[in-house]
């Protein structure tokens, strides 16, 4: 059986991967219609997402959610050491979640999007950095921050 964290971590890893397929089908080499991708590059900028920054935004989502079941279940204890944890980690995932989905589609307000989660991970970094050594899983989701800001700085 399952746990609550093993199911989330699973999860997360499903909707990165069904994220990744939809960016992998998009650049496949179909060329149904050029005007409508012309458009599309137009509205986001002129600037297509890398795919590497969309990987690095569903890396950091299945790191954040994994530390999420972590902060939930450490609260459920009785132990709030991990409350504001919990907290920043929260905006991580909504905010990378909806990078993910507009930035995959080329949407006119991706780089926006992306300042806002540059400072949603910086913040999550930031307090996931303040309990990296007692908990490896908030090193790990620290670390997917990181990464992802260096990503995120490439679109603004």
């Amino acid at each position: 059986m399952l746990t609550r964290k093993e199911l989330l971590a699973k999860s997360a890893a499903a909707f990165a991967l069904a994220s990744a397929g939809t960016l992998l089908a998009k650049e496949s080499g179909h060329k149904h219609h050029e005007t409508s991708k012309k458009n599309a590059a137009t509205a986001s900028g002129g600037k297509k997402i890398d795919k590497k920054t969309l990987e690095a935004a569903a890396k950091c989502i299945v790191s954040a959610e994994i530390c999420l079941a972590h902060c939930e279940e450490t609260l459920a204890t009785g132990d709030t050491m991990l409350a504001d944890c919990l907290k920043t980690v929260k905006d991580t995932l909504a905010l990378c979640k909806a990078f993910v989905t507009l930035g995959a589609s080329n949407s006119p307000l991706t780089k926006e999007l992306a300042t806002l989660c540059i400072k949603a991970c910086e913040s999550c970094e930031k307090e996931c950095r303040v309990h990296e050594s007692h908990h490896e899983i908030c090193k790990n989701c620290a670390d997917g921050c990181k990464e992802c800001i260096a990503e995120l700085r490439k679109v603004v």
